[in-house]
């Protein structure tokens, strides 16, 4: 074919009007004609048959043949990514664009991979469509569509950036779990991207249908297991979470098996922890399947007590928690604050003067051992504010970095509230015990959490501004 059209071409000027004319059109003709045929050609791809040496020859024959739309004006890379066989041509479609600078779907689109296309009733990227097909039919398809996912990385056609910029974790399917899991491998940070409205992936996608929960949380589950991976993450500064909502989608039995499939209980990840704080009323459905976690720290060293304290258990919402404490617990300081138990259940989120008082009377010698703690410190702060402002810093850094600082009115609070509240230790009806109306002990219990809290504040930014 070279040999008669290239010649014609080299001539052409020598011949007369008519006859170069005429050749001429043919030309054209020949041209369109090749055009269309390649174009056909690359629309109706299949890899049980066509090889990416043939794509590439007739590509080369024809080189605006990439350009082509068919009756519903898809290029041949747009129809290729939907169909099962033409699947693994994508990533050759769009390194012959590139190379041959064909524009496919204009300027800046990568080969035709960020052609804007609609899918599902979504405008999404041929780049989205091509991670997340599926064929629940063929478990090998979505194998081999993981190679070709990593002909996109090794050609320089998929940038890491790409799984952020263009959400590439949020639309999988049940037949794509081998190129999410490749995906969130190479950029693990996506899965914990916000969202417009605050949200997570692992948010996002259960709406869309529980397989696609279940691939996001393995994911999330092994690049971020000290959070859980994000299950209880508090989303758009509201109370809800990725758990509480599965639940109310799918149903607590269903989300609880992937859950635990996810979450194997000899991972000992701290997840009854991020119960309590989050999911309080799903806490013994968590102790049934996940009991050694009760024994477990987390990151700030907390056990699991220390954390419900501290977010609003109470005797009055769950009184068998604290019946079942042990006496150590009691004397068992938060490695967080420093707090023993009763104080930390002062500063809690449901603040219930009821709580307080039976912690203390389970071992009222707490208290005495916690002013010896706060007047230690206190010594400590007075005897760094004597030093250099260098040294100053480093003591308050010092005496900070385990346990809040608290100042003398806060002692002697305490004091007085050591005086009047050894009457926990008697087992009278604490109805008909007389206390002294100017030394309330309820009054001064009130009193010590409004200066435990102010001077906790001054604690924190004290240590903020020495880190």
């Amino acid at each position: 074919m070279y040999n008669v059209i290239v010649p014609l071409v080299e001539i052409e000027q020598n011949l007369p009007g008519s006859l170069r004319n005429k050749m001429l059109e043919r030309i054209v003709r020949l041209n369109l004609d090749i055009q269309n045929d390649v174009g056909t050609f690359l629309h109706n791809l299949d890899s049980r048959i066509h090889t990416d040496a043939q794509i590439r020859a007739a590509v080369k024959l024809s080189p605006d043949s990439l350009l082509k739309t068919n009756s519903e004006m898809r290029v041949p890379i747009q129809v290729a990514v939907r169909r099962r066989y033409a699947h693994a041509f994508v990533p050759l479609l769009a390194e012959l664009a590139i190379e041959l600078k064909k524009e496919v779907g204009g300027p800046d689109k990568r080969g035709g991979l960020l052609i804007v296309d609609t899918f599902a009733r979504k405008n999404v990227t041929v780049l989205e469509i091509f991670v997340c097909v599926g064929h629940r039919k063929s478990e090998k398809f979505d194998v081999e569509s993981l190679e070709n996912l990593k002909k996109l990385k090794e050609k320089g056609l998929l940038d890491k950036s790409d799984i952020q910029n263009h959400k590439l974790l949020l639309r999988p399917n049940a037949g794509c779990q081998s190129r999410i899991e490749y995906l969130a491998d190479l950029n693990p940070q996506a899965l914990e991207m916000s969202m417009p409205r605050g949200s997570h992936p692992l948010w996002s996608v259960i709406s869309k249908d529980i397989a696609r929960f279940k691939i996001i949380l393995k994911c999330c589950v092994k690049h971020y297991p000290n959070e859980i991976g994000f299950l209880f993450t508090q989303t758009g500064g509201g109370d809800d979470c990725a758990c509480k909502k599965a639940i109310e989608t799918y149903g607590k039995e269903e989300i609880l098996a992937i859950i635990q499939e996810c979450i194997p209980s000899n991972k000992n990840l701290p997840i009854l922890h991020f119960v309590i704080k989050s999911a309080p009323h799903l806490l013994n459905d968590f102790a049934l399947r996940y009991p050694n976690a009760m024994y477990l720290r987390n990151n700030e060293g907390q056990l699991l007590h220390h954390v419900a304290l501290a977010n609003g258990t109470t005797m009055r919402n769950n009184a068998m928690f604290f019946l079942q404490m042990s006496d150590g617990k009691l004397e068992d300081q938060d490695p967080k604050s420093g707090l023993h138990p009763f104080m930390l259940s002062a500063l809690g989120k449901n603040y219930d003067l009821y709580t307080v008082f039976y912690l203390l009377r389970r071992n009222p010698s707490v208290l005495d051992r916690s002013i010896k703690v706060m007047e230690a410190k206190s010594r400590t702060k007075r005897k760094a504010k004597k030093g250099t402002t260098k040294n100053s810093k480093r003591a308050r850094l010092q005496t900070s970095s385990e346990h809040p600082v608290f100042s003398d009115s806060v002692i002697d609070i305490l004091n007085e509230t050591l005086e009047e509240t050894k009457w926990l230790e008697s087992e009278s009806d604490t109805d008909n015990v007389e206390v002294d109306d100017q030394h309330d002990p309820i009054e001064l219990l009130n009193e010590m959490r409004r200066l435990i809290e102010e001077h906790s504040t001054e604690w924190r930014v004290n240590q903020t501004q020495t880190t």
